[in-house]
């Protein structure tokens, strides 16, 4: 009986480690997740700036067609 008792508070333990470390393993992805989308609004941004670049180039391009 004490030995069935002993595993269980063990197990117990156990159990509780493992989700606390689920728990934190959630918070690292929900970190990672605001990270890539910060990351991912910075580099549209940035592909907005240089399709805009682009597009002042190509109109100049055009301008020196016509003269």
């Amino acid at each position: 009986i004490t030995d069935s008792s002993s595993s269980c508070s063990s197990n117990d333990r156990h159990l509780k480690k493992k989700k606390k470390k689920e728990e934190e393993e959630k918070e690292e992805e929900k970190k990672k997740k605001k990270k890539k989308k910060k990351k991912k609004e910075v580099e549209e941004k940035e592909e907005e700036k240089k399709k805009k670049k682009k597009k002042k180039k190509k109109k100049k391009k055009k301008k020196k067609k016509k003269k």
